[in-house]
């Protein structure tokens, strides 16, 4: 996160304005101490698209996916 957040020029308290989260959540999401919601990871990939990624974590298109409950299947 922190390689992206450089690369878009971001600082971490902007990144937190964002998120509605403060500073030191975004240097502990960096740092490991913390982890993200699920709500952090889909609006982190919804502002950063593609180039956003999180291991394990998929992210499908409606229109890609036949029925909703694919994306539940193993």
């Amino acid at each position: 996160m922190r390689n992206l957040r450089y690369k878009n020029k971001l600082s971490q308290a902007q990144l937190a304005a964002k998120l509605n989260v403060d500073q030191s959540t975004i240097s502990n999401f960096e740092s490991g101490r913390s982890v993200m919601t699920i709500e952090h990871v889909y609006e982190l990939y919804l502002m950063f698209g593609e180039d956003f990624s999180c291991p394990d974590i998929w992210f499908f298109e409606q229109s890609k996916t036949k029925n909703k409950d694919e994306c539940f299947q193993e």
